[in-house]
């Protein structure tokens, strides 16, 4: 008998409705089987986004849930959480709005928590893409012991891509609603904190969106300070203090807040590493 996994996802107005179809369709697609989406909309929605929405407002194992405000990422996945434990799911996977995920993802990552009851947390390697083309493969490392060795350097998952064993929700833990834009760091630090373990599938698994906008969301002031913050955050919590990882934590600070240029350059740069 197939495991049951529930999908989450939010959508808020920003979101790109061509991509959102994509999204769904990707996840209505899997081969594996015994799938349910659950989909929050973070607020009011343009009528584009709708339009795709009321395409599967009444399919089976489809289920949306309005809020008339945004809340928020954290609000809305937790929310999400809280309704996929009232079903029978043995795993909450992760999707987002703007990404689509490979045929297979789903079946190749239950396949492997089902041979590997250790691990709790699981992602994989993904492909970026710009809506034309595919930019390069993005993958992280496997085994939990390198994922936490290399947490300053590099975030352990590709966060569209992961997926959960139940039990980690019914251990009581969510998503932190008070870390605006970096609510994943913060719960994948949490996380291996309380002892789950992660890891991670080489293939690529999923397509994931990126522009020039994307890498320039990601530089700034007030950006490169969270960074920073986030990053002495990790190394205490999980007694990563070192001088190579403090040396990383202010190179990167002065990268967020130097010149575009030095910044798509350093993104290019890892891309090719």
């Amino acid at each position: 008998m197939s495991k049951s996994v529930a999908v989450i996802m939010c959508v808020y107005f920003k979101d790109d409705p061509h991509l959102l179809d994509l999204s769904v369709e990707s996840v209505v697609n899997q081969t594996y089987r015994d799938i349910s989406l659950y989909i929050y909309l973070d607020g009011p929605l343009t009528n584009e986004l709708n339009s795709v929405l009321n395409k599967y407002r009444f399919k089976k194992n489809i289920f949306i849930f309005a809020s008339d405000i945004n809340n928020g990422l954290a609000y809305g996945l937790n929310f999400l959480i809280e309704k996929a434990l009232l079903s029978n799911c043995s795993y909450i996977a992760r999707m987002d709005a703007d990404d689509f995920c490979l045929s297979n993802r789903i079946e190749a990552q239950v396949s492997f928590l089902e041979s590997n009851h250790h691990v709790s947390v699981l992602g994989t390697a993904i492909t970026e893409y710009d809506g034309i083309k595919n930019t390069f493969n993005k993958v992280l490392p496997l085994n939990h012991n390198d994922l936490i060795r290399n947490f300053i350097k590099q975030c352990p998952f590709n966060h569209p891509t992961v997926i959960f064993r139940r039990s980690v929700f019914e251990d009581g833990m969510r998503y932190p609603t008070d870390k605006l834009l970096s609510e994943d760091i913060y719960f994948w630090t949490e996380l291996a904190a309380n002892g789950y373990i992660f890891a991670n599938l080489q293939s690529p698994l999923l397509k994931f969106y990126i522009t020039e906008d994307t890498i320039k969301r990601r530089r700034g002031i007030k950006k490169a300070y969270a960074e920073l913050g986030v990053r002495f955050h990790i190394m205490s919590k999980l007694n990563l203090f070192s001088g190579m990882n403090l040396l990383y934590s202010i190179a990167h600070f002065l990268i967020r807040v130097g010149p575009y240029s030095l910044h798509k350059l350093a993104y290019k740069f890892r891309a090719r590493i």
